[in-house]
């Protein structure tokens, strides 16, 4: 049994090669930005996390502004 596969290479022009990338992901804007915050948060969320936890910790919330619910009890 012989089996014979052609090559069919697809020669687009430029143009319309551009657009069919652009058909095939509707947002590429996105997938940029969500690449991007996934490499930076990996490169930098271990040096982030000091800085995170002095400002959680030293900010304090003004005397007397802030109320209180009342008690269940």
């Amino acid at each position: 049994m012989i089996i014979t596969a052609e090559s069919t290479e697809l020669t687009l022009p430029s143009r319309e090669r551009l657009q069919s990338l652009i058909a095939m992901c509707p947002h590429p804007m996105e997938i940029f930005w969500f690449v991007l915050s996934l490499l930076l948060f990996m490169i930098m969320g271990p040096f982030a996390a000091p800085i995170a936890l002095v400002a959680v910790f030293t900010a304090k919330a003004p005397e007397g502004t802030m109320i209180e619910p009342e008690s269940i009890d």
